[in-house]
């Protein structure tokens, strides 16, 4: 029998009071390095959020992220995540960090979106690759959902340019 969606995040208008749903979002761009690229995180009045801004090449800089802690534990008889997005044409990647990996070690899966077409895409625990500051990591240890403590998205396309994606649900299937 298929196990459910769990919601993780849900920007309903009903979880507008909690202000940790907005405040936990925080945006970090390549101005951590030099970059000029710039990045917002909003919720809107539509139950949904926007993670959206501008990448630039400039001074070696491409890329934005966002992301938020999770408190909830996540058991292992999910197989994945599963997220509602309503996309640009970009490529993004979605992003989680465990509590055993080092700070710059992420977990990533790649996705790509269809201009102004909203999309349920489901993403693979097996199939999230470890790596730092976006490079690969050779033998990495697997991801270990009981662990997951933090989930976001990034874009570094290697293209400038503006980008948006409206986020309405993560979830897990």
């Amino acid at each position: 029998m298929p196990v459910k969606l769990k919601l993780l995040v849900d920007f309903n208008a009903a979880n507008l009071a909690d202000d940790s749903l907005l405040h936990g979002w925080k945006i970090i761009t390549d101005a951590v390095m030099g970059g000029c690229s710039s990045g917002d995180f909003r919720i809107m009045a539509t139950g949904t959020a926007c993670f959206s801004g501008h990448v630039s090449l400039k001074n070696n800089g491409g890329f934005v992220t966002t992301r938020a802690a999770i408190s909830q534990s996540i058991d292992n008889k999910y197989q994945g995540i599963a997220i509602r997005v309503l996309g640009d044409g970009n490529l993004y990647s979605f992003r989680i960090k465990t509590s055993h990996m080092s700070n710059d070690i992420q977990f990533k899966q790649e996705f790509e979106t269809h201009a102004d077409t909203w999309q349920s895409i489901k993403l693979a625990f097996k199939d999230f690759e470890a790596v730092y500051r976006g490079k690969p990591i050779n033998d990495a240890p697997k991801l270990i959902q009981e662990e997951i403590k933090e989930l976001g998205f990034l874009i570094a396309n290697k293209q400038s340019g503006d980008f948006s994606l409206i986020i309405s649900s993560i979830g897990l299937y």
